[in-house]
This record gives C-alpha cells, structure tokens and sequence, in this order.
C-alpha cells in the first residue's frame, strides 16, 4: 500500500509540474526567465519537469518543423545540434535581463534529462532558448 501512494503522489506531482518539496528549482510560468540549479542537478538532472513549461504552454511552432515558423525551425535546430554535438563555440545574442549563464544551465538541466518525453525536452529547450537568447552563431568548420 505504501508503494501505491508514492505512485500516486509522483503522477499527481508530474501532472502539476510542482517538484517534491519547496527547495527544488521551479519555472515561473508567468515570468519564463531562468531559475538557478544548483551543480549536483546539472551533473544529475533527475527531476526537471519542474524548469519546463507544460506541453500544452508551449506554442505549436516549436513542437513539429511543419508547423514551425522561421523561429521556430531555427532554435528546433539549436536543440537538435546541442543534443547531438554540443555546444562547444556557440555565441549566443543575450536577452536584457536574463542571465545568460544561468539561463544554459536551466536547459543544460532539461536537455540531459530522462524524466521528459524526448519531444516535450526538445519543444521546451527550443521555446525557453527561443524566449532567453536573441540568436545564436555555430563556430566555422573546419575545411
């Protein structure tokens, strides 16, 4: 019985997005600026859903390239690259008033995640990197 009820309180703390206790790091919904996490949650990134916006909060355009605008393309893309190549050498045009190192490792936190449906990781990651930087450059390869 003691197992049944830890099932239900995490599928009922997954439906909210509302983490396990008030110390972990949550998204501001209303806000959507980057909240800080701490090293041992970048290294571990075991809860997230918590630093993402809903599935159903995310806008179309970052959830499928055919119904994707210019933007939306543009950071699916982002995401793709990060997720298979990293981020070695991207230079990133910065928001006023978002921390941009902060703001890397709130997706950093999502990106290397389990816990999230590969699609809703890579909807999020486009829609806050879309949301907290102006425009990103990949370096020059090499010939």
């Amino acid at each position: 019985m003691v197992k049944a009820n830890r099932k239900s309180r995490r599928a009922a703390e997954r439906k909210d997005h509302l983490p396990v206790n008030d110390n972990e790091p949550r998204l501001d919904l209303k806000a959507l600026v980057p909240v800080k996490v701490s090293d041992a949650m970048t290294a571990f990134p075991a809860r997230v859903l918590p630093l993402m916006p809903p599935w159903e909060a995310i806008p179309d355009e970052f959830k499928d390239d055919s119904l994707s605008s210019a933007v939306g393309r543009k950071w699916r893309q982002f995401q793709t690259t990060w997720f298979f190549s990293g981020l070695a050498g991207v230079e990133f045009g910065r928001v006023e008033g978002i921390d941009a190192e902060m703001a890397l490792r709130h997706l950093q936190c999502i990106q290397g995640s389990f816990e999230p449906k590969h699609e809703h990781k890579k909807a999020a990651v486009a829609y806050l990197a879309s949301l907290w930087f102006t425009d990103y450059s990949l370096p020059e390869k090499a010939p």
